[in-house]
C-alpha cells in the first residue's frame, strides 16, 4: 500500500488538505504495518506501507513531520523543481499555499524523508513527442541531488497521466514510477497509490468504549474527559447508568452528543448491566472504563494497535496506577510500588508471561480491551464463582485466544473511601462547569434584556398610535355632526329609498327632521346618564384610573361608558362586572348598555 498526501494543515480547506488530527489517526492505523521506503517496498506484501507527499508544501515540516517522527516512519517527498521556495498561485482552484524551500527540504531529509522527482514544472506530458521537453522535465539538477544522495530514484507522474513514450522516457531516468489511483501492484513503473483524504480510514477495526456508572456523578467527569481526550478517539462512547440516585445522568448528559447516554429504569447489577452495554454497542473491540477511573490519553491507540497487529490476541491488558485518598493503603496491601516522581501515585504491575493459569490468579484488570468475537465465543458476562471480569477473561483464554501486555500503567485506578476526603479536583471541575453555565445564562440574560427593551419600545409606540387613533374615533363618534349625519342617513334610507329626497323642498325637510331627532336623542342620553349616575354603581374616578385611554381622550367618563365602554365589556366600577352580566344575559349584547339594562330591570321589579 502506497499512500499519497498533498497538504497537512489545521484548516481542512479542500479535499487535498488533511488536518493533523486525522493525519495522526491515519498514522496510528499504520502501526500494524511495516512502513518502508520505496527502495525497500514489496508490492506483493500486504503488511508493507509507503508514505508519500506530492508538492512538497512547507507546512509539512510543521504539522506532518513531527507526527512521522513520533511513529518513527520513513517517508518520500516528491518535489516539483521550479516551485521550490515559491507558492501555488499558478493553481487558480486551490487556496494559496507555500512550497518548501531548500532549507526546509534539508530539515525534512534529516528527519527521515527522501527526495524524489515530480517533474520540473508539473506539466501534462502525456501525448508529448518532443524529447527535449522530456529531458528538461525529467532531469534532476545536481544541486538538488546533493540534498539527498539516496533519493531521486523514483518518479510520480504529474496528474497521474502517462502513455507509452512518456513511460519509456521515465524508465531511462528512474528506478520506478508511481501512478495515482489507477495503477497496479505488479509493474514498478506504474505502481498504484491511494490518495488519502480527511475522512480516509486505514484500519477497518472499530472501538467501543463503555463507561458504566452507579452513583459516581461526582467522579464521572474525569472518566468521560479521559475518554474524549484519547489520541485515537474511540468510534463510540457509551455511558450507561444503572439507575443512580445521584446526579450521574445530569453530569453525563452535559457531554451529549459526543457520548451516548443510556439510563436503566431499574438497577440491573454489574453482570446484567455489562451484558446490556455490550449489546448496545457495535465496535470490533470493546473496553470498559469505570466512572470513577481514568485512562491515559493513548490507551485506545496503543491497545487497538496491538489487536490490529496480532490477530491471535483476544485481550490486551496493562499495568495500572493507583491514585486517590486510599492509594497508599491499597499499595501497602498489594505491594504496588511508589511512582518515581509523583509521591501519591503507586504502580501495580502485571506479568507479561504469567507463571500460572489465570484461573489461579487474575492478572487482567477489568478495563482491558478485548475482541467482540472473543467475547461472544466465551459466552459473554455471566454470574459465576469468579468476579465478572476475571470470569470473562478466563473463558476467552480457555477458548484459545491469547492475552498480551502493553507495558504501561495506562489505567489510572482510583482508590477512594466513602467519605471522599479528596474531593478538591471534583469540586474544581464542577465549579468550572457551573461557571461556564453561568456565563451562558448571563449572556442569554443580557440578550433577552435587550430584546425586552426593544419590544417595550415597540409596544409603547404602538400603544401611542392606538391611543391617538382611539381619541380620533372618540371625537368623531361624540360629535354632533356625526350623530346628525347618522340620523339623517337612517331617515333618508327609510323615507326615501329611491333617492327622491334630492328634490330641494324634501331635502331641507329631511334635514329639519334630522335636527329634531337629534334633539330627542340628546334628551334620551341625558336621561340614561341620570339613571346610571343615581345608582352609585358607576365610579367615574375609578373608571378613568382603570382605563387611562378614556382619561387621555378627554371624554366624559359616564358618557363614554354609556355609549362605548359597556358594549366593549368594560366595568363601570369595582362593584359591577359587565362580562358576568353579559354572560347571564347574552340577548342584550350589542343592543343596550349592560348596567342600564340591569338598573331598568331592577326598577321594573321594584314597581
Amino acid at each position: 500500500m502506497i499512500l499519497t498526501y498533498h497538504k497537512v494543515h489545521p484548516e481542512n480547506k479542500t479535499i487535498w488538505w488533511v488536518t493533523p488530527d486525522s493525519f495522526y489517526r491515519q498514522m496510528a492505523d499504520l502501526r500494524s504495518k511495516k512502513v518502508v521506503y520505496l527502495d525497500d517496498y514489496d508490492p506483493t506484501d500486504p503488511a508493507q506501507a509507503v508514505i508519500t507527499f506530492d508538492g512538497v508544501y512547507k507546512d509539512l515540516w510543521k504539522y506532518a513531520v513531527p507526527i512521522l517522527q513520533h511513529f518513527g516512519y520513513p517517508f518520500e517527498l516528491f518535489i516539483i523543481g521550479q516551485t521550490i521556495g515559491k507558492d501555488n498561485s499558478f493553481d487558480t482552484v486551490e487556496p494559496r499555499a507555500e512550497f518548501a524551500d531548500i532549507e526546509t527540504l534539508q530539515k525534512m531529509v534529516k528527519a527521515g524523508g527522501r527526495l524524489q522527482w515530480h517533474s520540473w514544472s508539473h506539466a501534462r506530458l502525456a501525448g508529448t513527442t518532443d524529447l527535449a521537453i522530456y529531458a528538461k522535465e525529467l532531469s534532476v539538477p545536481e544541486e538538488l541531488r546533493s540534498l539527498c544522495p539516496e533519493g531521486f530514484q523514483w518518479y510520480a507522474y504529474p496528474h497521474g497521466e502517462r502513455d507509452a513514450l512518456y513511460r519509456a522516457q521515465v524508465e531511462s531516468h528512474f528506478r520506478g514510477a508511481l501512478a495515482c489511483d489507477d495503477g497496479n501492484d505488479t509493474d514498478c513503473y506504474d505502481l498504484n497509490r491511494l490518495t488519502v483524504y480527511e475522512d480516509t480510514r486505514l484500519s477497518k477495526s472499530t472501538v467501543s468504549l463503555i463507561i458504566p456508572c452507579y452513583n459516581y456523578g461526582h467522579l464521572a467527569t474525569e472518566a468521560i474527559e479521559s475518554a474524549l481526550l484519547q489520541t485515537y478517539p474511540p468510534d463510540e462512547i457509551l455511558f450507561i447508568d444503572d439507575a443512580s440516585s445521584d446526579n450521574s445522568v445530569e453530569v453525563a448528559r452535559r457531554y451529549e452528543p459526543r457520548i451516548r447516554v443510556e439510563v436503566n429504569a431499574k438497577n440491573l447489577g454489574v453482570v446484567e448491566n455489562f451484558r446490556k452495554a455490550v449489546e448496545l454497542t457495535s465496535g470490533d473491540y470493546i473496553v470498559f472504563l469505570g466512572a470513577d477511573n481514568r485512562f491515559r490519553s493513548d490507551y485506545v491507540e496503543q491497545c487497538k494497535a496491538i489487536l490490529d497487529a496480532h490477530p491471535e490476541v483476544g485481550v490486551v491488558y496493562t499495568h495500572f496506577a493507583l491514585f486517590g485518598d486510599r492509594a497508599r493503603a491499597e499499595a501497602a496491601r498489594t505491594g504496588a510500588q511508589a511512582h518515581p516522581i509523583a509521591p501519591d501515585i503507586f504502580i501495580h504491575k502485571f506479568p507479561a508471561h504469567p507463571q500460572h493459569s489465570i484461573r489461579e490468579g487474575n492478572y487482567i484488570h477489568g478495563s482491558s480491551m478485548y475482541r467482540r468475537v472473543a467475547y461472544q465465543q466465551a459466552g459473554g458476562y455471566r454470574t459465576d464463582t469468579l468476579p465478572e471480569d476475571h470470569s470473562i477473561f478466563a473463558r476467552i483464554l480457555d477458548s484459545g485466544w491469547k492475552a498480551m501486555l502493553w507495558d504501561a500503567a495506562s489505567l489510572e485506578y482510583r482508590q477512594h473511601s466513602k467519605d471522599q476526603i479528596n474531593h478538591l479536583k471534583t469540586y474544581e471541575i464542577e465549579n468550572a462547569y457551573l461557571r461556564n453555565q453561568l456565563r451562558i445564562l448571563m449572556t442569554n440574560h443580557f440578550s433577552l434584556q435587550s430584546e425586552y427593551a426593544r419590544v417595550q419600545s415597540e409596544y409603547a409606540r404602538v400603544q401611542s398610535e392606538a391611543l391617538a387613533l382611539s381619541q380620533s374615533i372618540a371625537r368623531i363618534y361624540t360629535s354632533t355632526d356625526w350623530r346628525v349625519l347618522k340620523l339623517v342617513r337612517a331617515l333618508k334610507q327609510r323615507l326615501f329609498p329611491d333617492r327622491s329626497w334630492q328634490a330641494k323642498p324634501i331635502h331641507w325637510f329631511g334635514i329639519l327632521i334630522a335636527h329634531l331627532l337629534d334633539s330627542i336623542d340628546r334628551r334620551s342620553i341625558s336621561r340614561k346618564k341620570q339613571i346610571i349616575q343615581s345608582s352609585e354603581l358607576f365610579d367615574a374616578a375609578w373608571y378613568l384610573q382603570e382605563y387611562p385611554d378614556v382619561k387621555e381622550s378627554g371624554m366624559d367618563a359616564l358618557e363614554h361608558y354609556l355609549l362605548y365602554g359597556g358594549f366593549e365589556g368594560r366595568n363601570p366600577g369595582p362593584n359591577f362586572s359587565t362580562q358576568d352580566y353579559l354572560q347571564n344575559h347574552p340577548e342584550i349584547r350589542g343592543r343596550i348598555n349592560p348596567l342600564l339594562h340591569y338598573l331598568l330591570a331592577k326598577k321594573s321589579v321594584e314597581k
